[in-house]
């Protein structure tokens, strides 16, 4: 064979090997895993929907004061219905009140009393309700409204209550006449229970319901995506490892931030090395809310919703907590709360459910101690020391049960030092112990 017919033969042999791997370049397509930066920025929402500090920060009850008497809204609707009526009002002239609440209020027979399940700091007053811009607020915070009913308040008749330090701010409100009618009215209507009270060692008030009327409620419970909470959460989705621990729960991580999905919720944890410095209680609202609004995380229907239920300024942390009926769910696994911690103004510690409650069925109605039954209870029993009962409120514990169904069933709760727990009315009172 001649030398120049080899060269020819071996410089096409070159050439259709260059085609065939430039081909090969063009239609290669890695394999990557099915989460890109793209997806984290289409995909990182839970479908669930936005809050407003209005609609999240919510009382836990409104009771009237009718000479001696005490009474509540049968339907908590009803209650939050009068409230949303009340952000309207228009709050001008505050003052602070040198002078002990407990002591004030003794001969005060004709108010409405508003009452919160934290204390809410004065400052985020205007995102609340109506108020006039040149007025000027005291710097402090408050966990009840009372709104006095006597013509003689025709000046200052609403005062904003911090029962922790006895303190009040006083302010007025504009047309309080035709407010005042209105609330006669509505106290005049037939749409009440009575409550009763309970008085702890630090002069607080508590009242509860004396006719109850609740039921259990089943419920079949749908589970949002951990993929899309990574998403949310992660500046970088595709750069995210998984793996398990030895209980078998998912661990995410990108090497500082780590994400944990047990079976009905999740925690966030990430690190940020700062000095502790306090966050005021109107940016640590602001900042969760916008931080769960970013991925729609309040996964709530139309009987539930979401409330401010802890705010604390020294550990920067805010706990929202479900409620289903106006009434708070309480349990110990994670399953009802959205809790955050701030650090250095970032998200250091997000814990918060995957589950939500979506169709019910029909429930029984609960045989439920009236509010004098559990006065009588916890005031003639040796377990319950009354100097730590901090409050005390009707609610829902939650059960699991198989196949996604969660019961939501009705109990009476008391708040001491370590937390909210259900009250056991069978505990044997010889015993003692800690609450």
């Amino acid at each position: 064979m001649k030398l120049e017919t080899i060269k020819s033969s071996v410089l096409v042999f070159l050439i259709l090997l260059s085609l065939l791997l430039t081909l090969r370049i063009w239609n290669y397509q890695p394999q990557y895993e099915e989460v890109d930066s793209d997806q984290s920025t289409i995909e990182a929402k839970l479908d669930g929907k936005e809050e407003t500090k209005k609609s999240i920060i919510q009382p836990s009850q409104i009771i009237f004061h009718d000479s001696h008497e005490l009474k509540g809204f049968k339907d908590k609707s009803e209650e939050k219905n009068l409230y949303n009526n009340m952000q309207d009002w228009l709050l001008y002239g505050f003052d602070r009140i040198q002078a002990d609440s407990t002591q004030f209020f003794e001969n005060q027979h004709q108010l409405v009393e508003v009452i919160f399940p934290t204390l809410i700091p004065m400052e985020i007053l205007p995102d609340l309700f109506a108020v006039d811009s040149d007025t000027v607020i005291p710097s402090t915070s408050f966990d009840r409204i009372s709104i006095m009913l006597d013509e003689e308040h025709d000046s200052n008749p609403i005062y904003f209550v911090n029962t922790e330090n006895k303190l009040m701010v006083s302010a007025n409100i504009q047309n309080i006449s035709e407010i005042r009618e209105q609330l006669i009215n509505i106290n005049e209507d037939n749409k009440f229970i009575p409550y009763v009270e309970y008085v702890t060692t630090e002069d607080k008030s508590i009242y509860l319901p004396n006719e109850i009327e609740m039921y259990e409620r089943p419920f079949q419970a749908n589970a949002s995506s951990a993929t899309l909470l990574r998403n949310a959460l992660f500046d970088n989705p595709s750069a995210v490892r998984n793996s398990k621990n030895a209980a078998g729960a998912n661990i995410f991580t990108d090497g500082i931030r780590t994400m944990v999905e047990y079976d009905y919720h999740i925690e966030y944890t990430n690190p940020i090395f700062s000095d502790q410095s306090n966050i005021e209680g109107r940016q640590l609202i602001n900042e969760t809310l916008d931080f769960i609004n970013a991925h729609e995380g309040w996964t709530t229907g139309v009987r539930d919703d979401y409330q401010l239920a802890e705010l604390d300024t020294q550990d920067n942390s805010v706990l929202y907590r479900l409620n289903y009926d106006g009434y708070p769910v309480i349990e110990d696994s994670n399953y009802s709360t959205i809790d955050i911690t701030l650090r250095n103004q970032k998200v250091n510690q997000y814990n918060r459910p995957l589950i939500h409650l979506k169709s019910s069925f029909a429930g029984q109605k609960v045989d439920m101690r009236t509010g004098e039954e559990v006065v009588d209870f916890l005031n003639s029993s040796d377990y319950f020391s009354d100097r730590l009962i901090e409050d005390i409120t009707l609610g829902y514990k939650m059960e699991e049960q198989q196949g996604y169904i969660i019961d939501l069933t009705p109990a009476w709760f008391f708040k001491s030092y370590l937390g909210w727990r259900e009250i056991d009315f069978e505990q044997d009172s010889s015993k003692g112990g800690d609450v």
